[in-house]
């Protein structure tokens, strides 16, 4: 028989070592065997138990003091599997312990016309995407002929606009030379036109008399006026200003 040092242990063949008595067999079997003293029952630890776990997952490995909860590593769970489905109605997702059927609720996206040289259209689940083809160089868009001091052009990735400048003043029209008594210049925002004057300016009655002078009381019918040097229009009797005759 091996003696052992500490109080409360013998010798354990299988593991040619000193252990707690109740750890050996077939001391634990028999609590009156001689190897187990009784003097050495009270100042033995307890034996350490497993908590509760799944023996699928974990292996339970106790020592004198301890029991750890070991993970199993070496046994893979099984893969999960989509179960039958259509796919054209579902779609099937899978974690790590099951699979999933959500339903295709969006209607089955196309690509809108567009320009193959141009586009590449990518569709995901529910929309499509045009993608612009930087790798291919396109001729850059160019300004039709403008007037630079009315537009400005302004050019995208695809085509140029025209823009018109309007925070620009532009010079106010003026009217041509023009007479008085027969045009009256009327301006818009870009031209100015000669309207005619239409309206006959008011005239005296005939018993009206210039104030300071005396009205002749027949007028004068066989004197022919000479108005070649003068404008067309209306003007009054030069002998008589007052008589109403023009």
């Amino acid at each position: 028989m091996q003696v052992c040092a500490q109080a409360g242990t013998v010798f354990d063949p299988t593991l040619d070592r000193c252990e707690f008595c109740q750890l050996v067999y077939p001391c634990n079997a028999d609590p009156d065997n001689i190897r187990c003293a009784t003097s050495f029952t009270s100042e033995s630890p307890t034996r350490p138990t497993c908590p509760p776990f799944d023996p699928s997952v974990y292996i339970c490995v106790c020592n004198a003091l301890t029991c750890q909860l070991e993970l199993i590593t070496t046994t893979a769970p099984p893969k999960p599997t989509c179960p039958p489905y259509d796919p054209s109605v579902y779609v099937c997702i899978c974690s790590d312990i099951s699979c999933q059927l959500q339903l295709i609720t969006t209607t089955t996206p196309i690509c809108p016309p567009y320009d193959p040289s141009i586009y590449i259209c990518v569709c995901s689940a529910t929309s499509c995407e045009l993608v612009l083809i930087t790798t291919t160089a396109r001729p850059a868009p160019t300004c039709p002929p403008f007037d630079p001091s009315v537009y400005v052009c302004v050019c995208g990735a695809l085509s140029c606009s025209l823009e018109l400048i309007t925070t620009t003043a532009r010079p106010a029209p003026t009217c041509p030379p023009f007479d008085p008594s027969v045009f009256i210049c009327v301006c818009g925002p870009s031209t100015c036109n000669l309207e005619l004057v239409t309206t006959t300016a008011p005239t005296r009655p005939v018993t009206d008399v210039c104030p300071g002078t005396t009205r002749k009381t027949t007028p004068v019918t066989n004197f022919v006026y000479d108005c070649t040097a003068i404008p067309d229009g209306d003007y009054p009797d030069p002998f008589d200003p007052c008589s109403g005759y023009f």
